[in-house]
């Protein structure tokens, strides 16, 4: 999330709200969701969070990224780059 927080100048959230749970593989030893999505609300916007384990790749073809959605496009950041999509 340090790249949103970052990118989008903001500091502590308002509310934070979150489900999700062992949901794909509910039987093996992690102890951790393989499941979850949040949503953070902070003054003047709401961020979601999803992590979904077991998948490959995610969303813009991307194993993890942060995407800043606007009306003329979107911006998908990784560790490695970042790609401007047009809309």
């Amino acid at each position: 999330l340090d790249i949103i927080l970052w990118g989008l100048d903001l500091k502590a959230p308002k509310a934070v709200t979150a489900m999700g749970g062992k949901l794909a593989y509910p039987t093996d030893a992690m102890e951790i969701p393989d499941t979850l999505k949040v949503l953070y609300e902070f003054d003047g916007c709401l961020v979601e969070w999803e992590h979904t384990f077991g998948i490959g790749r995610g969303p813009f073809d991307k194993g993890h990224g942060t995407a800043f959605y606007g009306e003329k496009g979107t911006l998908v950041a990784t560790r490695q780059g970042w790609e401007v999509i047009p809309e």
